[in-house]
């Protein structure tokens, strides 16, 4: 009698171990988190994590266990935080275009509120020589997009009547969260084009585009994107603040 149900209890283990894992998805809707930062902290091994920034959606696939955890961290941090307004505010950035060249055929024609950020780019890049293509303003609304663009003054002097062009997008819009050190502004799908006349009636195109993280009160470098031989390189420089 105690071999059988010895025998039973093993049999029983077995099939237990055998029964293939339960795989289920889910689909949440995220009201406070950002969802691409909270679909990072679920991500684990054993678990499908897709999520939509448009519709502020996360989807999960995994065995139910799994499932499960990830749903008790959306619940952790899907939450309003202390100091963050629901009401939307207005941001105004400060964008400077610059053109830096080894030497002698950009200038040294600068704002001296750049200087401390010429400074880091002369050691980084190994630049000397700088000026100050155009500066843009522009004012944004947080949680929506932006759009702007312009003409620059002639970036090449040997062309002193062919202006360049340049445009700015924020695609996925504005954010604004507290950090330790203050306020930081996020720019999602950030992207940055200028058109740079090489003939009369020719032209090139360079630029960028990444996510952004601005400190209210920095300078931020968001990119280099190479020009011809003669100029170098262009740069752009953002600034970034909160208005009430």
């Amino acid at each position: 009698m105690k071999k059988l149900l010895l025998l039973a209890t093993l049999l029983a283990v077995t099939l237990a171990a055998q029964e293939p894992k339960r795989y289920i998805q889910r689909v949440y809707d995220v009201k406070y988190a950002d969802v691409k930062e909270l679909s990072n902290v679920l991500s684990t091994d054993g678990l499908g994590v897709r999520f939509n920034e448009h519709f502020k959606t996360i989807s999960l696939y995994g065995s139910a266990e799994t499932v499960a955890a990830a749903e008790e961290l959306i619940k952790r941090f899907d939450t309003q935080r202390p100091g963050v307004r629901a009401s939307n505010r207005n941001v105004e950035l400060t964008c400077y275009i610059l053109i830096a060249a080894p030497k002698g055929s950009a200038g040294e024609a600068v704002p001296t509120d750049l200087d401390p950020v010429v400074k880091q780019l002369k050691s980084a890049f190994g630049y000397s020589d700088f000026r100050l293509l155009d500066s843009a303003f522009i004012r944004a609304q947080e949680g929506n997009s932006i759009a702007s663009e312009g003409n620059t003054s002639a970036p090449n002097p040997d062309m002193p009547s062919l202006q360049g062009r340049y445009n700015f997008r924020v695609s996925r819009g504005v954010r604004i969260a507290p950090d330790e050190k203050g306020m930081r502004i996020r720019l999602d799908g950030f992207i940055f084009g200028l058109k740079l006349p090489v003939a009369a009636g020719q032209y090139t195109d360079v630029g960028f585009n990444t996510d952004i993280d601005i400190r209210e009160g920095q300078k931020v470098v968001v990119g280099k994107a190479k020009g011809d031989a003669s100029a170098g390189a262009y740069i752009l420089v953002l600034s970034a603040r909160v208005v009430d």
